[in-house]
């Protein structure tokens, strides 16, 4: 279950991620446009496959560095600290550190010295709420994760028919000309030239009209080549991949909008630096493919067109009007200036730190999600940090978690998913419970009455996992909760959300 819960976290920041990055790119085009900064269409579209592909693998790369084991500075409860000038050097560090947290977290304490009544008059009868706010919580979940399911269901179906209908295309065909991977074929079915990849071979596919027009038959060629040198026909493949599984994320459709367009403007860049195309044939090749797609068009997901998405071409920013556009433009393009390479490091770097920040706050949203319900109801009766003794006045013992009175036998809860690691008696804790979580934290459930999970079942939050009691040293029926991060103990008051 912590490995599901993970997945589905990775899941949701590779969305994100992609939103993030689309809006840095679209800022990017925009500040490049405003100065009137020179760049060629192939660079540009190389920066933008970058972009997606760093927004699609860092937050795996992020998750992947939680799984380096960090240095455990836990000291357990119930041990007397070694005197320092008989410890290792290591151990003192250990000591040291563990000192310093305490201090640190004794003295924030001090600060909420009325934390006692405010939580017990929020938490005083909240169990039917608790079990109520579960129970919505888990139907949600469910919901959702089904119409997920029901959506990437119909996409693959979606995938798949359009897959046949390549194939089937290219089996009606025939073959014109073949050399190595690359072959050449004229179809009756279609009205638009196009070029795909099937079973790691490359196709160009030609409309039958193009028979009887020999130069817009040579510029339709060299131009579905081109995409086939670019690679655009593998990465077609590669975005529809992604929007199986992202569907329902907007931004990978005005990413695909925005690779379809590059692409073409790409190509176009490419094939009028050549000597043996005229601009002015290639142009009124453009304009044929779009009177024939206008009358009669079929899109085929995968497979990239010599007119694009042009039957927007009735707006006023269509993508047709702007590659007619750009043909004179692009003989004089220039190579980019040295400007244009800083803004692009710049904006690369701008990335990382913005995903960086965005999988930092999404970590830290979710910890404290984990651990936002009481474990129990009830009074709390301590509070975690060092305890004061109420006649002498003098320091006690440092309180490392909260403790909780109820009656005998009232339901203790899991207040995150996780893993029953221990699940035994003890002469400290009695009975008690260790739950293992995600990114490293675990919490404690010890005075139990009755442990009602064994050693490596997967529990959810809500989940009953024992009974409060009064086993171990303790002296009234009661509730010790702790919480620790990476194996240090933390407040757990810091983690439950007020009701």
């Amino acid at each position: 279950m912590i490995f599901f819960d993970s997945m589905i976290n990775l899941y949701i920041e590779i969305n994100l991620a992609l939103v993030g990055a689309f809006f840095l790119f679209w800022v990017a085009t925009k500040l490049l446009t405003r100065f009137q900064l020179s760049i060629s269409q192939k660079y540009l579209l190389s920066f933008a496959r970058g972009i997606f592909i760093i927004a699609c693998i860092s937050p795996i790369v992020f998750n992947s560095l939680k799984l380096i084991p960090p240095i455990d500075f836990q000291v357990a409860p119930h041990e007397e600290h070694l005197p320092l000038i008989s410890q290792t050097p290591y151990t003192k560090i250990q000591t040291t550190i563990q000192v310093f947290i305490l201090e640190t977290q004794t003295v924030i304490q001090s600060l909420l010295h009325d934390a006692p009544s405010t939580v017990n008059r929020k938490y005083g009868a909240s169990s039917s709420i608790l079990d109520d706010f579960s129970y919505l919580k888990s139907n949600y979940s469910r919901w959702l994760l089904l119409l997920l399911g029901v959506g990437f269901f119909l996409q693959c179906l979606y995938f798949i028919y359009h897959v046949f209908a390549v194939y089937r295309l290219l089996n009606r065909g025939f073959l014109w000309r073949s050399c190595r991977s690359l072959h050449i074929l004229f179809s009756e079915e279609i009205s638009i030239p196009f070029a795909t990849k099937v079973s790691g071979k490359n196709h160009i596919v030609l409309p039958t009209w193009m028979m009887t027009h020999p130069s817009y038959l040579k510029v339709s060629i060299a131009h579905e080549g081109q995409h086939h040198r670019n690679g655009d026909t593998t990465w077609a493949i590669f975005i529809q991949t992604i929007k199986l599984f992202c569907f329902w994320n907007p931004s990978i459709y005005l990413w695909e909008r925005e690779f379809s367009r590059l692409q073409e403007f790409a190509c176009d860049e490419a094939l009028m630096s050549q000597r043996n195309i005229s601009p002015y044939t290639y142009g009124n090749c453009i304009l044929k493919v779009a009177k024939e797609a206008s009358q009669q068009y079929s899109h085929l997901m995968s497979v990239t067109v010599l007119g694009g998405k042009i039957l927007s071409g009735k707006t006023k920013n269509s993508q047709l009007k702007q590659r007619i556009l750009r043909l004179e433009a692009v003989l004089n393009q220039q190579q980019p200036k040295m400007e244009v390479k800083i803004l692009g490091g710049a904006l690369a770097s701008l990335i990382f730190i913005f995903l960086g920040v965005t999988h930092f706050v999404g970590s830290m949203n979710s910890r404290q999600e984990m651990f936002s319900v009481p474990p129990t109801n009830g009074r709390i009766t301590t509070l975690f940090g060092q305890t004061i003794n109420p006649i002498t006045g003098k320091e006690g013992r440092f309180h490392t978690g909260i403790d909780i009175e109820n009656k005998m036998g009232t339901p203790i809860i899991a207040t995150a998913p996780g893993e029953v690691m221990v699940a035994q008696y003890g002469a400290l804790y009695g009975l008690f419970i260790e739950i293992y979580h995600q990114d490293d934290y675990k919490t404690r459930y010890t005075n139990l009455s009755k442990i009602g999970m064994k050693i490596g079942q997967h529990v959810q939050q809500g989940d009953v996992i024992g009974w409060l009691g009064n086993s171990g040293k303790s002296t009234k029926p009661h509730l010790h909760y702790e919480i620790l991060r990476e194996g240090i103990l933390v407040d757990p008051l810091k983690f439950i959300n007020p009701l």
